[in-house]
């Protein structure tokens, strides 16, 4: 594993995480979209680093934030 991708990683991590939480408390489309766009950014660091595992989990997030983000949106118009 490449350490210095995994370290980056590992913030980009938390940065989702936290993101994830913050849409969850916000529940707004634009929430969500900015969780959406963490998760990938962490999914293409661990890609990086050479997890699969927590390349497929940020992936995940992203997907389910993406459609989230639609229903909101729908909800909104």
């Amino acid at each position: 594993m490449d350490e210095e991708a995994a370290s980056t990683a590992g913030r980009r991590s938390l940065d989702a995480d936290l993101a994830s939480d913050a849409a969850a408390k916000a529940k707004t489309p634009t929430a969500n979209l900015h969780a959406v766009e963490l998760h990938r950014e962490a999914a293409a660091w661990w890609r990086r680093a050479g997890d699969a595992r927590l390349v497929e989990r940020h992936e995940t997030w992203a997907k389910l934030h993406a459609q989230l983000a639609a229903r909101l949106g729908d909800d909104e118009g």
